[in-house]
């Protein structure tokens, strides 16, 4: 440009740069001297629509037209999210793991795992993709993340041997787990959150006092005599039961807290998995249906011609509510009424009767 300003060059020709870029993109439009030929109403529509991305990029990125590395590269169970190291694309990250976190032990939130990567190169199939996912929602103010399996998909990126490991979490819902998320991305938890992980360190760990003498925990006043108590077992002054039995008893404490005050992933009654719809309860591959999931609620044996191709003699299902699982056997117990689901209804089981095949006796005597 400085030698062009010199020597007073005049251009030879003139022409619209995004113009010259829309028809590289196509086969079916070629420049002539700087210009584009006449187009079709399709074509037209689609360079207004090129021209109109453009203005939205440039827009988004205040008119500079380098991305800034390196890219941070977030795969998720749904696929790969790209974003740029401008301004916007750092909000746009920071966005997205405040929603997970927000959202880390709800029912229906991310099961993981969750891994973000450098990405300190910019190859033309990631390049349309980048804060392309992120958009600002104008009534709510939060960020939205659109997944297109088609376009994020986990696989579909030639360099990503290329790609460096920044984090790794596979979004286990424990309190260790949620507080590494945190760490690592900055987020401040919920008052809900910081509750739940509050109470599953207790139901993991047994005892921590700083947990329990944090004003902000909700449930400070519930544990404080456990302070008390267990001091009183490390001294030596408990006349009670020792102190195994006592964090046992603030373990029993935190997990029943949990499971009657919130509904969290990977930590739900029995009867709350069963009367969720939403969420499938899968037998040999396929959703229980309602006539199924009330009769394991009421306690009944059921009988299933296959529960799993992995294990064929597991045949019956029972709702064991003393640890919030349903169980899987091989067989029934004696006296038990057995039942089974057909055509949408429980009725009784009735073991089919085994064929005996009847073979002639020989009376010959053998020599």
């Amino acid at each position: 440009m400085r030698i062009i300003r010199e020597k007073g060059l005049a251009p030879l020709i003139s022409t619209n740069l995004r113009n010259v870029l829309f028809a590289q993109s196509r086969s079916d439009i070629l420049m002539i001297s700087g210009e584009l030929p006449k187009l079709t109403t399709q074509q037209l529509d689609e360079l207004v629509h090129f021209h109109q991305k453009q203005d939205e990029l440039a827009a988004r990125y205040d008119y500079n037209p380098v991305y800034k590395l390196p890219l941070h590269a977030v795969e998720t169970s749904k696929g790969i999210l790209f974003f740029s190291d401008t301004k916007m694309g750092r909000e746009g990250l920071k966005s997205f793991y405040q929603q997970l976190s927000g959202n880390y032990f709800w029912v229906h939130g991310e099961p993981g795992p969750v891994r973000q990567y450098n990405v300190n190169c910019l190859s033309d199939d990631i390049c349309p993709l980048v804060d392309a996912c992120y958009r600002k929602n104008p009534q709510s103010g939060k960020g939205e993340y659109d997944f297109d399996n088609a376009v994020f998909s986990k696989e579909a990126f030639r360099d990503r041997k290329q790609w460096k490991l920044a984090f790794e979490t596979d979004m286990e819902p424990s309190a260790s787990e949620f507080l590494r998320l945190n760490e690592f991305a900055g987020c401040p938890a919920s008052r809900n959150n910081a509750d739940i992980s509050k109470l599953l360190y207790l139901m993991e760990n047994g005892f921590k006092r700083d947990i329990i003498n944090d004003p902000d925990f909700g449930y400070r006043n519930v544990f404080q005599e456990y302070v008390t108590r267990i001091d009183d077992c490390i001294n030596g002054q408990s006349s009670g039961p020792d102190l195994s039995d006592v964090l046992d008893d603030m373990r029993w404490k935190a997990k029943n807290i949990l499971l009657t005050d919130f509904d969290v992933r990977g930590h739900r009654t029995l009867e709350r998995t069963l009367n969720d719809r939403s969420v499938p309860f899968l037998i040999n591959g396929t959703d229980a249906g309602e006539a199924m999931r009330q009769a394991l609620l009421e306690g009944k044996w059921i009988y299933c011609p296959q529960i799993s191709k992995s294990m064929p003699d597991l045949h019956f299902l029972h709702a064991e509510k003393t640890c919030n699982r349903v169980m899987a056997y091989t067989k029934s117990p004696v006296n038990k009424t057995v039942y089974q689901e057909k055509n949408g209804k429980i009725i009784p089981y009735v073991p089919a009767l085994k064929k005996v095949s009847k073979t002639k006796r020989n009376n010959s005597l053998k020599m």
